[in-house]
């Protein structure tokens, strides 16, 4: 039907060269940009996801530049170090050589000033954009500090909840100083030395207690006839968290033939005493034994009862006329229930640095020896200061005790002596079985020098030379250590660049494949949607003629 009021074929071709155009317009912008998705109303939430990514990488970048500068800092100070372990051995081997040659030392003295100088030098021009990790100016002592940090950006991180932060990595100047304004860099005087540790180093205590016993002083001879016998109930190894066991013991005239090859029942000696008591234990399954000292003897627990005490208890309960050579004459020496004790002489206070600990190995009654290390933390949490220092007697065993705790031995001071006990509830076996072993008592900083690198003068005739070449020697091991730590920064920080440059490479790609064009595809579908426009503008041509043929017939 052909109406001159409503071009159905017009409508139609224009409908479809609008959308071929809004394609074009859309494929033209991808060819043009290079984007598939250039903004929100494309995309949504690639658009987002890609702006945020973009935000990162942008963010790692500064980072990457961030990482860059720590590692030139710690490149220098490392390179500083490297050289100033070098002329460090040469500063101690020339020491060593004055202590050979004492006519040259103003000689060797003028080596060492010119060594210092480039020493101090190397410290002072270790420097990289304001920041001196060799040269630091902290008023304080460093051996005081307990923190001396200073921090580079090492790294971007988001978390998954979507927070950005910058991570970085401290690097501790405490170790790295050579030379502090207030003292304590790696080649100055060093106080954090802990002395004889109050009387602990040198130590090596070793003690246990005394098997229980019970003297007794022998009588004279005293002779068993056939129907007679001296008998008691021995126990043994009664105490404080046992009961004891129980013998019944028997020494007749039978006991005393057989042992002594007599025939009378007669006991003459003290000798003779031992070896039939024995006998009599024996047969009587008590696991003692007998000892003699001139007029006395003295029967002893093996302590092999299976308790815990350690104890000998002797209730007679038959003797002739009165008479049991000697076991009816108990003697003070009396031996129950010992436990092990030490201890040590407190010598002089000292004090525990920060960075510092000492160390000592434990053993009590047979259990698996413990290593047992007190650090500054330590010694304040357990003596309520700020400072570290150990005062006298009473605060070493109030250290001791807390460093201790879990280990059954309780700690006390005594005048100036500081003692180590058993706590028997934790180790109830009494007598040889109880045993402190204290030993091994060591510390982290060894020999530390009381001198600075500056004021070393092999020429002046005080020179301590033996004293001079310890320091030096403690020296050089802490600027290898500090060496040692930039190192592994060096290497952890490249590292962490290499990541970086990777990260962003990879979120690059990963924004890429959101929203960049397939530029073949987009190209191809440009030429197509090109055709499609032209042929709509020809249908659309044709749609309005249409019209004009009906207007022909009514002329």
């Amino acid at each position: 039907m052909t109406s001159i009021l409503t071009n159905s074929s017009s409508m139609t071709a224009l409908q479809a060269l609008k959308a071929a155009s809004s394609s074009l317009e859309a494929t033209q912008g991808q060819v043009s940009t290079g984007l598939r998705i250039s903004e929100a109303s494309h995309n949504a939430a690639y658009w987002s996801i890609a702006t945020t990514m973009r935000s990162d990488n942008m963010a790692l970048s500064t980072v990457s530049d961030a990482l860059g500068l720590g590692i030139a800092r710690a490149d220098i100070a490392y390179t500083a170090l490297d050289s100033t372990v070098g002329l460090l051995s040469d500063f101690s081997a020339k020491v060593i050589l004055a202590k050979d040659q004492p006519d040259n030392r103003a000689k060797i003295q003028t080596e060492l000033e010119n060594l210092k100088q480039q020493i101090a030098s190397i410290a002072t021009s270790a420097n990289f954009n304001g920041a001196n990790w060799l040269n630091t100016e902290h008023p304080g002592n460093l051996a005081e500090l307990s923190d001396y940090k200073t921090a580079i950006v090492s790294s971007f991180v988001r978390s998954p909840e979507g927070h950005a932060s910058i991570g970085k990595t401290d690097v501790n100047l405490l170790r790295t100083s050579l030379f502090n304004v207030g003292g304590g860099g790696a080649l100055q005087a060093d106080p954090r030395s802990l002395g004889d540790i109050g009387g602990l180093r040198g130590q090596s205590l070793n003690t246990n207690g005394a098997m229980g016993f019970q003297d007794f002083g022998f009588t004279g001879a005293v002779a068993i006839g056939d129907t007679e016998a001296i008998r008691f109930t021995l126990t043994l190894d009664e105490g404080l968290h046992a009961a004891g066991q129980t013998f019944d013991v028997v020494i007749d005239k039978a006991l005393v033939s057989a042992e002594l090859g007599t025939t009378d029942g007669q006991i003459n000696t003290i000798a003779e005493m031992q070896r039939v008591l024995e006998a009599a234990l024996n047969d009587a399954g008590a696991p003692a034994v007998v000892s003699i000292a001139g007029s006395r003897f003295a029967i002893r627990s093996e302590e092999l009862t299976g308790e815990s005490g350690s104890s000998v208890s002797v209730a007679l309960t038959e003797t002739i006329g009165g008479q049991a050579a000697g076991l009816e004459n108990p003697l003070a020496g009396n031996i129950r229930d010992s436990y092990a004790t030490t201890g040590l002489l407190f010598a002089a206070p000292f004090r525990v640095h920060n960075d510092v600990e000492f160390s000592f190995e434990i053993e009590v009654s047979g259990n698996t020896p413990v290593r047992i290390t007190i650090d500054r933390a330590m010694v304040d949490a357990a003596l309520g200061t700020t400072d570290g220092i150990v005062a006298d007697p009473d605060q070493l065993a109030v250290l001791l005790d807390h460093a201790l705790d879990g280990q059954g031995i309780n700690v006390v001071a005594t005048s100036n002596f500081v003692r180590l006990l058993i706590d028997d509830t934790v180790h109830p076996n009494a007598g040889a079985r109880s045993t402190i072993a204290l030993s091994d008592v060591a510390d982290n900083v060894g020999i530390l020098p009381d001198f600075d690198l500056m004021d070393v003068d092999v020429s002046a005739p005080s020179a301590n030379l033996d004293n001079y070449i310890s320091g030096l020697d403690g020296m050089l091991k802490k600027v290898m250590t500090a060496a040692s730590e930039l190192g592994a920064l060096k290497k952890s920080l490249n590292l962490q660049a290499d990541f970086a440059r990777s990260l962003s490479d990879s979120l690059s790609r990963g924004v890429g494949q959101l929203v960049d064009a397939n530029m073949d595809k987009a190209s191809t579908r440009l030429t197509a949607l090109q055709t499609q426009q032209q042929l709509a503008i020809q249908s659309l041509q044709i749609a309005n003629a249409n019209p004009q043929s009906i207007l022909q017939l009514f002329r």
